[in-house]
């Protein structure tokens, strides 16, 4: 017998044994019971203006339920008709394919349909009992290992039905699989057929008859599947609570013996025997099948156990070449690496580089704890591990103790790995000494600039004063002498002259203080910069013809001499005033000094309002510093 025979011979034999153990769990009643039921007066009532009711019914699924010869049959149809028979209802046919079989339920397009148990369905429609159970099988090809469990299929891929929740719902446990996803069952047997998928995994009932069907040899049943068997029943409409009472005493009114018909009629495989090997194949078909399933047994564990140990001797190997791969890179790094145990703070590992950095011997390094070289608390150190180890803070700065003493600043990239068992710490380290003498020498410049700022706006302060009041002054005074007719034309002039300089002048200190405030790249593009340089090339202030004020080389000797004559609080204070350029309290004091000597406060206040602080110093006898 040939190996194609064999295998043929190997699926009549499994086929029927596993479709008549799907039935192995309803209910049992004898068949005294199977012709009529016993319903309320609630129910007849209903039943009698409700006697035809919508069954959404999906055509796709051989043997269970499908379109053949103009009418549906199939395991579904079977049961109806007996449901039929017990209530008087007359079952309406609405096909539907999986893909919308909600949408149209939620419609409500139809009355009930039949469903595995999907939680989400609960929410607009009641199941009944069950009818029957599938046992979900593993279906690969033949040339495949047997399968133990469902996670053994992980990284492979298993083809499923679209629309059919309960296949999605088992295998979401499992994201590792892929699922490739085919319109009905039997194109996803043939996917695993083609090779586009690895196996396939659903109802035994369908996927046997469609294998022994469409002589599909080489396939196998490479497993069980490990969640309990599926339920399968029938989803009722929610306003419909009389249509599901009325279901559930039907299907519990269906015998065994009725239950075993219908999955013998369509399980059964249907080869001619001669008469006289019929009894003969009984006992043969028997006995093979459990010699079959003994040695499938025994060959999967065998498969399994040197998969098993296949399999671990090359996480071995694959394991001690990432080891030394990581250890090749460790050792070698340019950067400063340790391992630390963040429990102890002990040095498990250190690079080439971390020993020449901290100038430890590698068996001092290795022997010490991360505490000897941070200089940070106990404490603040522990709690910053404990941060890394749980991927909550991989940054850190310190100051990091070298073998001579020198205190260095570091910044550490700290993340987790498994290492032998334990959680330790990877930390490269990276010296950011120059980055922050760097950082300290820019401070310091910026603490610079900012004080010399303020004490530029402070010196503009007082010339804005100091300069702006007094020629405000004479402006007012020329104002006051122009309308002075007892003036003559000549000293009338004089006054225009000097109002005319004032405001001049007046106008290019409010020019120049404007652009003082400008930063240096505003310059060229502010309209006051622009106006103080028309000004300036203009001549608008002639000094050669305006001055007034011709400074003196040498201090006169009148004002030295009256200047010895003032009170010594007084001369001190005007002194310091000198000293301090402070305008403001010179022309104070200088008020005072009028007082007793007008003529040397004139003086005095000449020296002043051109600056000449070094001369009002020497007039008073105090040399300058």
């Amino acid at each position: 017998m040939n190996r194609k025979k064999l295998k043929i011979l190997f699926l009549f034999m499994v086929l029927p044994i596993a479709a008549v153990a799907a039935a192995q769990s309803l209910p049992v009643q004898s068949q005294s019971d199977a012709v009529k039921i016993h319903l309320s007066a609630e129910e007849e009532a209903w039943l009698r203006s409700h006697r035809t009711i919508r069954f959404g019914i999906m055509p796709d699924f051989p043997p269970v339920m499908f379109f053949e010869d103009n009418t549906y049959k199939g395991i579904q149809c079977d049961y109806l008709r007996l449901i039929s028979g017990r209530t008087g209802i007359h079952f309406e046919m609405i096909p539907v394919s999986p893909p919308e079989l909600d949408a149209k339920a939620r419609a409500g397009e139809f009355d009930m349909f039949p469903t595995f148990n999907v939680p989400e369905r609960k929410a607009y429609t009641n199941f009944t009992d069950p009818v029957i159970h599938y046992h979900s099988l593993i279906i690969t090809r033949s040339d495949m290992p047997f399968v133990g469990s469902i996670a053994m299929l992980k990284g492979k891929t298993v083809a499923i039905v679209k629309g059919i929740k309960a296949q999605k719902l088992h295998l979401s446990k499992y994201p590792e699989i892929r699922l490739l996803e085919k319109k009905n069952v039997l194109e996803a047997l043939k996917a695993v057929v083609n090779t586009d998928a690895d196996a396939y995994i659903g109802g035994n009932i369908i996927a046997c008859y469609l294998i022994q069907k469409h002589q599909l040899i080489n396939l196998k049943i490479a497993g069980v599947s490990d969640h309990p068997p599926d339920p399968y029943m029938y989803a009722v409409r929610k306003d419909y609570p009389e249509l599901l009472g009325i279901l559930n005493k039907a299907i519990a009114s269906i015998t065994r013996e009725e239950h075993e018909d219908i999955l013998q009629k369509w399980s059964r495989v249907q080869v001619g025997y001669k008469p006289d090997w019929r009894e003969a194949l009984k006992w043969l078909t028997g006995i093979t099948s459990i010699f079959i399933i003994i040695l499938g047994i025994t060959l999967y564990w065998n498969r399994r156990l040197t998969k098993e140990i296949s399999e671990r001797k090359k996480a071995e190997v694959s394991l001690r070449e990432s080891e030394n791969q990581f250890r090749a890179m460790f050792e070698n790094h340019y950067a400063v690496m340790l391992l630390i145990d963040p429990e102890d703070g002990s040095v498990v590992r250190a690079n080439l580089a971390a020993e020449k950095y901290y100038r430890y011997d590698p068996k001092s390094l290795r022997n010490m704890t991360i505490f000897r070289i941070n200089q940070s608390d106990k404490e603040e150190i522990s709690a910053e591990m404990a941060k890394a180890k749980i991927h909550e803070k991989n940054y850190f700065e310190f100051k990091h103790r070298l073998a001579d003493g020198q205190i260095r600043d570091v910044e550490i990239h700290s993340s987790p790995i498994p290492f032998k068992g334990k959680t330790l710490l990877f930390s490269v380290i990276h010296d950011i000494g120059d980055r922050k003498r760097a950082e300290n020498d820019l401070r310091k410049a910026k603490e610079s600039a900012q004080a010399a700022e303020r004490v530029k706006n402070t010196f503009l302060a007082n010339v804005s004063h100091h300069l702006r009041t007094p020629l405000n002054s004479v402006l007012g005074f020329s104002e006051i002498m122009l309308e002075d007719k007892s003036l003559s034309l000549k000293y009338r002039e004089y006054a225009a002259m000097i109002r005319r300089s004032g405001k001049d002048l007046l106008a290019m200190i409010e020019q120049m203080l404007a652009v003082s405030k400008l930063n240096p790249e505003e310059l060229g593009s502010d309209p006051q910069y622009q106006n103080l340089l028309s000004m300036l090339e203009c001549n608008t202030l002639q000094s050669s013809d305006d001055e007034i004020y011709e400074v003196q080389e040498s201090v006169p000797e009148t004002l030295t001499a009256e200047i010895q004559e003032l009170p010594r609080e007084l001369s001190d204070r005007l002194a310091e005033a000198a000293k301090d350029i402070d305008i403001a309290r010179m022309l104070n004091i200088i008020e005072e000094i009028r007082l007793e000597k007008p003529s040397a406060a004139d003086a005095l206040e000449q020296l002043a309002n051109h600056f000449e602080y070094e001369k009002i110093l020497k007039a008073l006898g105090v040399r300058s510093e």
